[in-house]
């Protein structure tokens, strides 16, 4: 196409010579600019606030670079402002900008732009009316939208748009004068509501008015080379806001172009249809053929031009911006080619563009990553479009697998596997055969976004490598069954239907065998097969964990695990028959268990289709089952009586089947373990509605017989919960006090009988009398936890000693520190403790307590004393896991002792109180556990095995003492200063020591209100650890404050926190006051004076920095007495240690401020503190006040009060005065 030297907007023409002659020539002026003037600069930005990054870099050679400021101009720190970029001062001879004020700017397009009724086809219109009048006002209109969206009150003149080089030229000399202002929030990232609806109808107005212009003005010569022109300068420029908003304008204007394209395509092929018909025929029509070639023609030309516009928009814009410094700028452009070949398929979907996205695969950004990614999925989901993938698929799909199974972003990982799900159901695998195992195994991860996006490749996976093979051996099975006869009767000539839920249950189950033998063999250290019918306990509770993530992600997209009438029926056939004994046993009666040989489960997937049931039904229970679910309506949103009905149903149903499941897998210690856990979950109210009292009774019976047998702390656990729950039911409590009075019985027989006639202090205990001791006092603990045996447990039955002194000899035991006898002891600890608050829990119903305290007395004391020889006896060394349980049992019984349960009944005699000196004791026990995880760490080595176990063992240790401290010190079994222990250890270890302290602070606001003495006491704790982390961390270092700081903002949040639980208490503000500001000021400028003394300016300045940490604590101050006493107080202070505030000095910057921040206080209330009215007072001194128009009501309300608390000062004893600035405003 012929190119014109030069050409200007008075020349119209259908030759598009303006853009071939002024764009290339632009960028090489460009270029050889850039390359005189280029800066590289440093890009401040963080990936983690991608709007916030730099707007100083630039990826292409052809960018726009500003002049060289000044470095406090390029490094100045950007603020949080909202408002954009208006008064910009420019050289007075520039002829190619000028300034926009408000009457000029009146019905702008950017003004009509912000209104959000606005119609956008009005203006758009209307624009173009302009543009048949006026050419060059138009664009200039059109120009100066763009520049003013970008968030600059500027416009470009008349003279900037008729030179060839003005975009260049203006927005170079545009930048320079940016440059010298702060940065600043541009409209298209605000988050204001006008600049969201700003950033709509910017939008939308370039879209319609590509609409409104396909069939003339966009051919011109002149619109779309005037928008290139400037939105190609504007997207190369540095200045981020003029990039990013010409960016997004032409990456939507091309795919305006893309629709627009599409028509046209269609058109030229209707017409080329068209004229070959009327070619065929015999008789043609002249004029009808001259009219089709000429519009086949015209089609062709337009889609010629745009294809050439689409072309230099792609490599002037988006090649460049989709290797842009911003990872945001990316990200729009890969969103917007993915638009592109939706809308224009015939000239995007090409390897030519499509490989953009393969490259894109590598960016550092994860949401540049992930948009490719997402991107390639919804293209693949087009058929017409997924036929041309084959090759960008083949080259890039050792990348999508690598982010599939290895990126370490989540969304992307997610994002990869939805891409490798739907490739796969479509046949297409990209994974080879340890890539598709590794991503099935995903379906088992922590992470439950990746469980859920990895759902539907296991689902696919299943569907294709299990149920359809065993569909297929079913059918072969069956059908030779009926051929060889080995079926008789009507049977034999029955048609067997295939039970396909069967093959999908045995299907599921064969690929959690995989699973959890694949992924527990992974992770343990002994390379060997995995036994899953002899697992460990942890194990065991591993595989557990894997097969409930599994379930919960199929739950959706495998329909026949919610079928748990079939799961049961299933469960319920015997599965152990061999085949030679099922034809033996053809011609016996049916049973109803019977089971076809090629549905039969081994015992690996039976054990696991078990877990599986029980999984199912708890997930039933908690999302409800999909068949009852109401269409269209959110699970979220249902209400309490579908829940209801919905525990109901899946009641009913274990009613009948649950008898008869635990009776079938009594002998298997994992399959009942996980079964036993199912009436915990019941509604057992159902069983009165069914009048299945019999039911109830078996169920009973079996659980009995379970617990009595049971050897496995797990199976004991689910026992008794399931036990507990079913002694709730009031309903049926006559077979609930048969059944538990014999368990109780037989279990307290069981630890007699392993017990009685042995020495069980000094005996010498062989493996069998282990076992025997540990698991009955392990079945007494569990049963103790919920019910009452202590009556069975005194009973001597004739022999020297009952079962809690035998409990009692065996906690002795545990000084000596056996470890193959430490679950012994732990169990025998909570026996001790259990049956003494039995034994308190029985006052409330005893006639006659005086003939019981003196024993309780006793036990008391006799039990206070085994548990405190284990935590700080000098000549015991009991196994640590012991001692720290018995601290924790120790706090458990002087909580018991101390706490106001005695004295409704009369029996002060029996509270007592934690001796000082075992507190200190305990205290130390703390302490030097926490040494020890320091020191842990300090000899932590990641690669060293025995190094992370040590340090896990140390922590977990730790965890458990402190929250039993924690514990101590809320229920006043420790002194409240001891919180200043736990307190400290705050911001120290890490995420897991941390939340314990934050529960105790959260419980902390409780007995902040309760009382004026417990507020002071918390206060006094809080105050004492900031000034011990104050004087452990802050040196000269400008970061030392921060660990105290963060402990500063917890104390000071749970003060705010406690004054919003109830409205009626209130925090004492006097507590605050005093504690916190007035002791806290004594600290500091005590510590400050004396440095000051001794010539240690350094420790003086550090020493100031402390109210930095009181002005945390400033906004919790509400009244204004409490603020002139902390005035008068810092007066005081000041003269006492010799210091004179110089508020021009560095050091006193935090002093300044603290004042500041109080005195912030007194001016909401339109108050202000007065020094020179100060009197001498005895208690504190005070002045006369002039207070707002409040004021003298409120005197007079204090008048008229007969009473006032003795500690609350009169309104008018306060140093205040009336602030001249909003006190007036009051009274407006």
């Amino acid at each position: 196409m012929p190119r014109a030297k030069k050409t200007t907007l008075s020349t119209v023409s259908s030759q598009r010579s303006l853009r071939t002659a002024t764009v290339p020539n632009m960028f090489m002026k460009q270029k050889s600019v850039a390359n005189k003037r280029r800066i590289i600069q440093q890009d401040e930005s963080s990936e983690e606030d991608e709007l916030n990054s730099s707007e100083d870099e630039s990826d292409s050679e052809d960018e726009i670079s500003t002049p060289k400021a000044s470095k406090k101009t390029t490094n100045r720190k950007r603020t949080g402002t909202k408002s954009v970029v208006s008064n910009v001062v420019l050289n007075t001879n520039s002829q190619l900008l000028e300034k926009v004020s408000q009457d000029s700017t009146h019905g702008s397009l950017y003004d009509k732009a912000l209104v959000p009724e606005t119609s956008m086809d009005d203006i758009v219109e209307s624009w173009v009316k302009q543009y048949k009048a006026n050419q060059a006002a138009a664009l200039k209109d059109l120009i100066n939208f763009v520049i003013r969206s970008s968030g600059c009150s500027m416009a470009i003149t008349s003279e900037a748009l008729q030179q060839d080089d003005g975009s260049f030229s203006a927005l170079q000399e545009l930048q320079e004068e940016l440059a010298k202002f702060p940065h600043t929030e541009y409209p298209i990232v605000s988050r204001l509501k006008e600049f969201k609806t700003l950033k709509r109808n910017l939008f939308v107005f370039f879209q319609e008015l590509i609409d409104q212009c396909q069939y003339d003005f966009i051919y011109d010569g002149v619109l779309i080379e005037t928008l290139q022109n400037w939105l190609t300068t504007m997207s190369s420029s540095t200045y981020r806001p003029f990039r990013h908003t010409a960016t997004l304008i032409g990456l939507k204007i091309i795919g305006q172009l893309c629709v627009v394209g599409e028509k046209c395509r269609d058109e030229l092929s209707i017409a080329n249809r068209q004229l070959n018909a009327e070619k065929k025929k015999k008789t043609q029509n002249r004029e009808r053929m001259n009219n089709l070639k000429q519009k086949c023609t015209v089609a062709q030309r337009k889609c010629k031009d745009l294809e050439e516009y689409l072309t230099e928009f792609f490599e002037s814009i988006f090649v460049h911006r989709s290797r842009d410094v911003e990872s945001v700028i990316r990200t729009e452009c890969f969103r917007e080619l993915c638009v592109w070949m939706q809308s224009y398929q015939s000239f995007f979907v090409d390897n030519v563009y499509l490989r953009f996205f393969g490259w894109a695969f590598n960016d550092q950004s994860a949401s540049v990553r992930s948009e490719a990614i997402k991107s390639i999925t919804k293209l693949y989901k087009i058929e017409n479009i997924a036929n041309k993938l084959s090759t960008f698929l083949n080259r890039f799909k050792g990348r999508i697998e690598e982010m599939a199974l290895q990126d370490v972003d989540v969304s992307v990982r997610v994002n990869a596997i939805q891409l490798c799900s739907t490739l796969f159901k479509s046949n297409v695998s990209i994974l080879g055969e340890k890539g598709r195992k590794q991503l099935s195994g995903m379906i088992a991860s922590d992470v439950p976004r990746v469980r859920k996006s990895a759902a539907p490749f296991v689902k696919a996976l299943i569907d294709t490598n299990m149920i359809n093979p065993l569909l297929k051996a079913v059918t072969t099975s069956l059908s030779g069954a009926k051929k060889t006869g080995r079926r008789s009767g009507a049977a034999a000539d029955a048609e067997l239907p295939i039970n396909k839920t069967w093959v999908t249950f045995k299907a599921v189950s064969s690929f959690l065998v995989e699973q959890c033998a694949s992924i527990i063999e992974k992770e343990s250290d002994e390379q060997m097969q995995v036994d899953l019918e002899a697992l460990t306990s942890t194990l065991t509770e591993k595989r557990n964990f894997i097969i409930t993530n599994i379930v919960e992600a199929l739950w959706e997209q495998m329909p026949e695990l919610q079928d748990y009438v079939a799961m049961s029926d299933y469960l319920r056939r015997d599965h152990s028959q061999s085949q030679q004994q099922s034809r033996d046993e053809d011609d016996e009666m049916d049973t109803g268990t019977d089971i076809e040989d090629c549905y039969r489960l081994s015992e690996d997937e039976e054990t696991i289709l078990v877990n599986v049931f029980v999984t199912c039904i708890r997930t039933a229970m908690k999302k409800g089952l999909d068949k009852n679910l109401p269409e269209n309506k959110d699970r979220k949103k249902l209400d309490d009586a579908f829940w209801e009905e919905n525990k109901n149903e899946l009641s009913r149903h274990l009613v009948q089947v649950l008898p008869k499941m635990l009776s079938k897998h009594l002998d298997d210690s994992n399959r009942i373990t996980q079964l036993v856990t199912l009436p915990s979950l019941m509604n057992l109210n159902v069983y009165l509605e069914l009048r299945a009292e019999k039911e109830y009774e078996d169920l009973l019976q079996i659980l009995v017989r379970v617990y009595l047998g049971a050897i496995l702390t797990d199976l004991l656990t689910g026992c008794a919960d399931s036990l507990q729950h079913m002694t709730k039911n009031t309903g049926l409590s006559e077979f609930n006090h048969i059944h538990l009075s014999d368990l109780k019985e037989a279990v307290v027989n069981q630890v007699r009988e392993a017990c009685s006639g042995k020495d069980l202090v000094t005996a010498n205990y062989t493996p069998a009398l282990i076992h025997s001791v540990s698991v009955s006092m392990l079945r007494l603990a569990c049963l103790i936890n919920f019910c009452d045996a202590t009556t069975a447990m005194d009973d001597f039955r004739g022999m020297s000693m009952n079962v809690i002194e035998y409990a009692g000899a065996l906690v002795d035991r545990a000084a000596f520190g056996y470890k193959k006898e430490k679950s012994i002891s732990l169990s025998a600890m909570t026996v001790l403790s259990r049956y003494m608050m039995w034994k308190c829990h029985a006052l409330s119903t005893t006639a006659n307590t005086s003939d019981i305290t003196p024993f309780i007395e006793r036990r008391r004391d006799w039990m206070l004393d085994k548990f405190t020889e284990l935590v700080k006896g000098v000549d015991v060394s009991p196994v640590a896991d012991v001692r720290v349980a018995a601290f924790g049992y120790l706090v458990d019984m002087y909580w018991l002792f101390n706490s106001d349960v005695f004295d409704s009944f009369g029996l002060t005699r029996l509270k007592t109180r934690c001796p000082a000196e075992l507190q200190k004791s305990c205290a130390n026990a703390v302490t030097e556990q926490i040494k020890k995880v320091k020191s842990a760490l300090d000899d932590f080595d990641i690669d060293d095995e025995a190094s992370k176990t040590a340090l896990a063992t140390e922590k977990e240790m730790a965890y458990t003492l402190l929250t039993s401290f924690s514990r101590g010190v809320l229920m006043d079994v420790f002194d409240i200063n001891y919180a200043v222990l736990i307190l400290e250890q705050y911001g120290l270890i890490d995420k897991e020591m941390d939340d314990i302290i934050k529960a105790l602070v959260t419980e902390f606001q409780t007995d902040l209100i309760a009382g004026e003495v417990a507020a002071d006491g918390i206060c006094r704790a809080y105050l004492e650890v900031l000034k011990n982390s104050f004087n452990a961390n802050v040196s000269d270092s400008g970061r030392s404050i921060d660990k105290t700081m963060k402990l500063a903002r917890l104390e000071a949040n749970s003060l705010k926190q406690a004054d919003q639980q109830d409205p009626n208490k209130k925090v004492p503000p006097q507590v605050i006051s005093e504690r916190i500001h007035i002791d806290g000021i004594s600290f500091a400028l005590a510590k400050a004076g004396e440095a000051y003394q001794n010539n240690r300016d350094d420790e003086r300045d550090n020493a100031l920095k402390f109210f930095k940490i009181l002005a945390i604590f400033g906004k919790d101050l509400t009244r204004a007495r409490d603020i002139a006493r902390i005035h008068n107080h810092l007066e005081d202070c000041l003269q006492q240690n010799g210091l004179f505030v110089d508020e021009n000095n560095k050091e006193w910057e935090h002093y300044v401020a603290y004042v500041q921040t109080i005195d912030q206080v007194l001016k909401k209330k339109g108050l202000r503190y007065d020094a020179t009215k100060r009197a001498n007072n005895a208690e504190t001194p005070a002045a006369h006040v002039f207070t707002d128009v409040n004021l003298e009501d409120a005197m007079e309300e204090a008048d008229d009060a007969p009473v006032r608390d003795a500690n609350k000062r009169a309104l008018d004893e306060v140093d205040m005065d009336i602030d001249d600035e909003s006190a007036p405003k009051k009274r407006r």
